[in-house]
C-alpha cells in the first residue's frame, strides 16, 4: 500500500513538473478560447438557455428522441449562424427530447448504478480477498462519474463508441461480485 501511494505521489509530482516546463501561452490561450466558446453570443450558455426553454415547452412528453435538430430552430431566441444538432449538454437535451420523465428515469438509473457499484466495491474493501471485484466496481464508478460530468458540457452519449463503452463498463462493474465470487444475487 505504501508503495502504491509513493508511486501515485511520484506520478503527480512528475506531472506537475512537466506542467511547469511547458510554455504557459498555449495553455492560457486554450482556456481563453474555452471561455469565449462558453460565454460568447453564439456560445454554449445561450444555447443551453434556449435548449432549456425547449425542454420546458415539452416537459411532459418531450419532443421525441433525436428531434432536437428539427425542434430547436423554431424555439431559439438568439441568432446563431451555426446549425445546432445537439444542445452540448446531455441532460438538457434528454429533457428536451424525452421530457422530465425521461430525464428522471436516466438520473435514477445512473444513481442506481453508482449505488450498486459502490456496494460491490465496499463489500470487498475490508478483506481484500478479491481485489479484482473491487477494482471493477471502482473503475465503473470512476468511468460513469467522468462521463456524467463531461455530459454537462457535451453530447457524449450520442457518440456510439462512448455509449457502448459505458454499457460495457457498467456490465463489468455490476455483476462482478456474482461472477467472481459465485455468491448468487447480491442483496
Amino acid at each position: 500500500r505504501r508503495i502504491a501511494l509513493s508511486l501515485i505521489a511520484a506520478v503527480v509530482m512528475l506531472g506537475g513538473l512537466y506542467a511547469f516546463t511547458v510554455s504557459p501561452d498555449p495553455v492560457a490561450g486554450r482556456f481563453g478560447q474555452t471561455m469565449r466558446d462558453l460565454t460568447g453570443s453564439d456560445g454554449r450558455l445561450p444555447l443551453w438557455g434556449d435548449a432549456a426553454r425547449s425542454a420546458a415547452a415539452f416537459a411532459a412528453t418531450g419532443s421525441g428522441l433525436l428531434a432536437f435538430e428539427q425542434v430547436f430552430p423554431a424555439l431559439r431566441t438568439h441568432e446563431d449562424p451555426q446549425l445546432r444538432t445537439h444542445a452540448h449538454n446531455d441532460y438538457i437535451e434528454l429533457a428536451a427530447e424525452m421530457g422530465l420523465p425521461g430525464l428522471v428515469l436516466a438520473l435514477f438509473l445512473l444513481a442506481r448504478f453508482l449505488r450498486d457499484a459502490a456496494r460491490g466495491a465496499s463489500r470487498h474493501a475490508g478483506g481484500g480477498e478479491e481485489p479484482l471485484v473491487r477494482g471493477c466496481a471502482l473503475g465503473g464508478i470512476a468511468a460513469a462519474a467522468a462521463l456524467a460530468f463531461h455530459s454537462f458540457f457535451d453530447f457524449n452519449l450520442h457518440v456510439p463508441a462512448n455509449l457502448l463503452t459505458l454499457a460495457l463498463v457498467c456490465a463489468l462493474a455490476l455483476p462482478a461480485p456474482r461472477i467472481f465470487l459465485n455468491h448468487g444475487p447480491q442483496r
